[in-house]
């Protein structure tokens, strides 16, 4: 493989989204899109705005959330096994990957639920 080629990584089985419910609601899995109630403004950032970030570890979720203090203080442990109709892709930084599913697909895989705060 020659300099600068992209290589394809594996989809970790579970990922892990900041909530701020516990037990989560449908909301805490409602993509930027929606949130705001408009398209995201920069066309390449589009499709990821129609999706929810999530992280390829509980630790980074964690560091990530805290260091925000605006997601919440849930992490919610997704199994992308038992998300129904799924979709998932490694975007952004290191470890981070966008899932797109219907809200209520998340909520109905019941996901273990982590505190932000450990302790």
């Amino acid at each position: 493989m020659g300099a600068g080629q992209a290589v394809a990584l594996p989809i970790p089985e579970r990922l892990y989204h900041s909530c701020h419910h516990n037990p989560p609601a449908t909301r805490d899995f409602w993509s930027w899109e929606r949130i705001k109630g408009k398209q995201h403004p920069d066309p390449k950032q589009r499709e990821n705005a129609q999706g929810i970030s999530s992280w390829g570890t509980l630790e980074r979720a964690r560091a990530e959330a805290y260091s925000s203090g605006a997601q919440g203080d849930w992490i919610a442990e997704i199994e992308l096994s038992r998300v129904r109709g799924v979709r998932c892709r490694q975007t952004g930084k290191a470890n981070h990957y966008t899932l797109w599913a219907d809200p209520q697909a998340f909520v109905d895989a019941k996901p273990t639920m982590h505190p932000v705060r450990e302790g």
